[in-house]
């Protein structure tokens, strides 16, 4: 995919307020090209909320020629699968396993 890091940076910006500049000092950086990404933030900025906001990122070209309700189901399987990586690599499992476990519960 390839981002609009400008859209990234506001969405970041939205998802996770401790990403504002302090005093006019800016506490995060987007750069890259292309498909390329890479974020400069905080050390205690949760990585997990980080993910999400990525990938959930869908740049506004490809929005605009969208079905809303498609790009809507696209967004919500994106957070979703974010979500999931990252609690089953805190957890110490895999996606996999920990998917089960959520059918499971259900």
């Amino acid at each position: 995919m390839i981002y609009d890091l400008s859209q990234l940076h506001d969405e970041l910006l939205v998802a996770i307020p401790e990403l504002a500049s302090i005093k006019g000092e800016a506490v995060m950086g987007v750069e890259g090209k292309g498909s390329t990404v890479r974020l400069r933030v905080p050390n205690n900025v949760d990585e997990t909320a980080i993910a999400a906001v990525v990938a959930a990122h869908i740049p506004r070209t490809i929005l605009e020629k969208a079905d809303l309700a498609k790009t809507h189901e696209i967004i919500s399987n994106r957070v979703i699968v974010a979500l999931i990586k990252a609690i089953a690599e805190r957890i110490g499992t895999t996606p996999i396993e920990l998917q089960d476990e959520i059918k499971a519960l259900l």
